[in-house]
């Protein structure tokens, strides 16, 4: 007489492979999007920030971005050899509709050294979630944190 059906140990088999292709799976399905309104707000925030780090070792001096983050208008100046430091560029950080800014100052700076390092003030963005941009004290790295 022959039975028919699976062993405890084919049992166990494909269930061990579905645990691990699950695991595989399940980090992509269950992370955020990177298409919502936030990230597409922190990757033109960070933009804007590398560009300023960039071009403070670009011209071997410091840099400071200034951001107003209610209107999103900034400039960039360069220290200068004179009185007054040098115009680099200005304009207006383009945020996704819905999407606000704040910072703890009414205009957020941002001060890059020729070295790397650079410092300023925390930026939060909010919108379908709240993310925090930040400059690394030390390494004047750009960081996000979602919150």
């Amino acid at each position: 007489m022959t039975r028919r059906g699976f062993t405890l140990v084919e049992v166990l088999v494909v269930l061990v492979i579905l645990a691990i292709a699950a695991g595989a799976v399940a980090p992509a399905i269950l992370a955020p999007g990177d298409d919502d309104d936030v990230s597409a707000a922190v990757r033109e925030t960070v933009k804007l920030l590398g560009s300023a780090r960039r071009e403070a070792a670009r011209r071997g001096a410091e840099v400071t971005l200034s951001l107003d983050p209610g209107t999103g208008r900034y400039d960039v100046r360069a220290a200068g050899e004179g009185a007054s430091p040098d115009s680099v560029a200005a304009g207006t950080l383009a945020l996704p509709a819905g999407v606000t800014a704040s910072a703890p100052v009414p205009r957020a700076e941002f001060r890059f050294d020729p070295e790397g390092g650079g410092w300023g003030v925390p930026l939060t963005l909010k919108g379908s979630r709240v993310a925090v941009v930040e400059v690394d004290r030390w390494t004047g790295e750009i960081r996000v944190e979602a919150r």
